[in-house]
């Protein structure tokens, strides 16, 4: 009880305040409704203020508010069985227990989706017409009458299922399983039973769209489609009584890969000329890129002293995909460099690296080829093989001490630095593709030789 006293005295204060108003004042506004709920909420604490109301005089009256009305809706449809593409008329009446509702709106749902509104008259009574294109065999029609904020209704709503009459259609794609890259995709498409309409073909983002009866043939070319797996989807939309159908496919576009060789010397010099070979087998377009910018014949005088990526570009030309080569080189800048004995001690030092390792690397690849059939005549691609094995023996010495040389075969090498490469599979690609070259009258092709300096860079 003690605990109500100060409640209801502030009660009773504010409802005073709201009798009887004083001037504005800078403080918030008095939440009455959260008043009135509490009072409803402890009816001790409204006797409370009625007893100090009754000692003040004053009357206090709280009208509880009005009460929703309810309201209620019919739904008929006119005929209860369509083909689909039909029409279905909608006819229905809104009331209240105090009578018909005139000038509201009725939302209409076809299977959970707005379709339009239609009025009620003078009557309450309302009416519509709507096209059935969903293709279930069922289809429920939803009528909701929702009130505007502010009016006493309730909301109400009716439902009524219409059996739709349609034929299942059927589509299919014939799709060869893989194509060259720049060569045509061509695909055949067929419907049943025969309908004349659209059909919409989405491919690598791309959408083609044609009209066939009954089956038809689209050439895609894949120039502007990138490598790689394409799926391909059909769709055909519904018409009249045929429902919709679709299709799918799966093709592979296969590029091959470009054969790309870089060299450079290990030292370059700001602001001069540099011997850097490089070329492409086929002849393809290219950019050299020195630092992330375009190498114009001299090396930019504003490099810094440092190492830096060379890298050789090649840009897409169908069939052959892009790739790029990136050999590390130290540039020499005189302009900012403090100790120049320093600075040619370190580029003599890298210059002799880079020799030593290109006789060693001579080395094993004499060594190597050694190994073979005397009388066994190499082509270039063979030789190519045997050089990338040699690489790959080199790098893979320096790093476990062990050296190649004429006593081992090429896979009782591998197998005792194996455990020293980084990909194990790109070893393994080296040594297949040089005992091919030695054994077998089958040349290397260039996507092989082309994967195996891939892989020496893996390596």
């Amino acid at each position: 009880m003690k605990r109500l006293l100060p409640v209801a005295a502030a009660a009773l204060l504010l409802i005073v305040a709201l009798h009887k108003p004083s001037a504005p004042q800078l403080s918030p506004a008095p939440d009455v409704q959260q008043l009135i709920e509490l009072v409803r909420a402890n009816p001790e604490l409204w006797r409370l203020i009625l007893l100090f109301a009754q000692e003040l005089g004053i009357n206090l009256v709280i009208k509880p508010p009005p009460k929703p009305i309810p309201t209620n809706i019919t739904l008929t449809t006119e005929p209860d069985r369509v083909t689909a593409g039909g029409e279905v008329a909608i006819s229905g009446v809104l009331t209240t227990p105090r009578g018909p509702l005139a000038g509201q709106l009725v939302a209409i749902y076809l299977d959970g989706a707005l379709t339009q509104f239609a009025t009620t008259d003078s009557q309450g009574r309302f009416k519509t017409v709507v096209t059935i294109h969903i293709y279930k065999p069922r289809v429920e029609i939803r009528a909701v009458y929702k009130p505007l904020p502010g009016e006493p209704y309730l909301e109400s709503n009716a439902t009524a299922a219409v059996e739709v009459l349609y034929n299942t259609t059927t589509l299919h794609i014939s799709a060869p399983r893989r194509v060259k890259w720049g060569e045509e995709l061509t695909l055949h498409i067929r419907q049943d039973p025969p309908i004349r309409r659209t059909i919409r073909i989405a491919a690598g983002g791309r959408t083609y769209s044609l009209i066939i009866y009954d089956e038809s043939t689209v050439r895609i070319p894949t120039a502007a489609l990138p490598p790689g797996t394409l799926h391909i989807t059909a769709r055909a939309e519904g018409k009249g009584p045929y429902a919709p159908a679709a299709a799918t496919a799966t093709v592979e576009i296969e590029a091959e890969t470009p054969r790309v060789r870089l060299e450079t010397p290990p030292l370059l010099f700001a602001g001069l000329p540099a011997e850097i070979r490089y070329s492409t087998t086929p002849n393809i377009s290219t950019a050299l890129l020195l630092a992330g910018r375009p190498y114009r014949g001299y090396v930019p005088l504003d490099l810094a002293t440092g190492f830096y990526d060379l890298t050789l570009k090649t840009a897409p030309a169908p069939p052959y995909r892009a790739v790029s080569v990136t050999q590390r080189v130290l540039v020499i800048n005189f302009t900012n460099l403090a100790p120049l004995p320093a600075a040619v001690a370190v580029a003599y030092v890298v210059y002799r690296r880079h020799k030593t390792k290109r006789e060693e690397v001579e080395k094993i690849y004499e060594e190597v080829k050694s190994a073979t059939p005397q009388s066994r005549v190499f082509s270039l691609e063979a030789e190519e093989a045997l050089r990338l094995l040699a690489h790959a023996y080199y790098t893979l010495g320096e790093r476990s001490g062990v050296r190649y040389n004429r006593r081992y075969t090429y896979r009782e090498y591998a197998s005792a630095v194996a455990n020293y490469a980084r990909s194990q599979d790109c070893l393994w690609h080296l040594v297949a593709l040089a005992e091919r070259a030695v054994y077998s009258p089958l040349v290397p092709t260039p996507v092989e030789l082309a994967r195996g300096w891939q892989c020496l860079e893996q390596l």
